[in-house]
């Protein structure tokens, strides 16, 4: 396995795991909030969508870091496998 299909299965797994996070995190919405007065609905709609696109940003922060950190360390393995295979040449 090549160190590019590491990464990418990597990273489909970290992005199963953000997904599988966010289909766990239902609300339930009861319906005095969804009849109640309008800009309380729209506030609270509001605040929820500011508070999960900051949760996604940070998520997706988080994976581009971790897939860097992954790249780097497969090029650092890459480069050992490389120095080891001359020794033994």
């Amino acid at each position: 396995m090549t160190s590019d299909e590491i990464l990418s299965v990597e990273a489909s797994k970290n992005a199963g795991a953000v997904e599988s996070y966010y289909s766990s995190r239902t609300t339930d919405i009861s319906d005095d909030v969804l009849l109640g007065s309008r800009p309380h609905t729209e506030s609270f709609i509001s605040t929820g969508f500011d508070r999960t696109q900051g949760d996604l940003s940070s998520y997706k922060k988080r994976i581009d870091a971790n897939v860097e950190q992954q790249r780097e360390h497969s090029d650092m393995m890459a480069d050992l496998q490389r120095k080891v295979g001359y020794l033994y040449d």
